[in-house]
């Protein structure tokens, strides 16, 4: 693992040395907005209400480091010392929170589309 780890590392000191992120192909994406409609198929309300149940399937704490994570951006380190948790602990909460709301999404955008076939 630290093998793949550093070489990993090796080639982003590699790109960035070379203004790999410094393209204006790469300004333009972020500029440009993201249309979540196109990805779900979704109006923007239906969206909205999607995110808010799947969020709200998630416990308290994975609620919680997902938060902080995503939208503190906090490395999972700085969440547990800031939680008191373990390392361990936050890192199974987040990837089970993430884990959590992908079949969530994905259940609920099955159960919209064959809702559609049926109509």
């Amino acid at each position: 693992m630290q093998y793949a780890y550093h070489r990993a590392i090796n080639h982003r000191q590699h790109l960035q040395v070379r203004d790999f992120y410094q393209s204006t192909e790469l300004e333009e994406m972020k500029t440009r907005p993201v249309d979540t409609r196109a990805t779900l198929g979704l109006s923007s309300p239906e969206t909205k209400a999607l995110v808010r149940q799947s969020l709200s399937a998630l416990s308290k704490q994975q609620k919680s480091v997902i938060q902080m994570a995503c939208y503190e951006g906090l490395s999972m380190q700085e969440i547990a010392d800031k939680t008191g948790d373990s390392f361990a602990n936050v890192r199974h909460h987040y990837y089970r929170g993430l884990q959590k709301l992908r079949s969530f999404i994905s259940g609920g955008s099955d159960r919209r589309s064959t809702a559609e076939g049926e109509s």
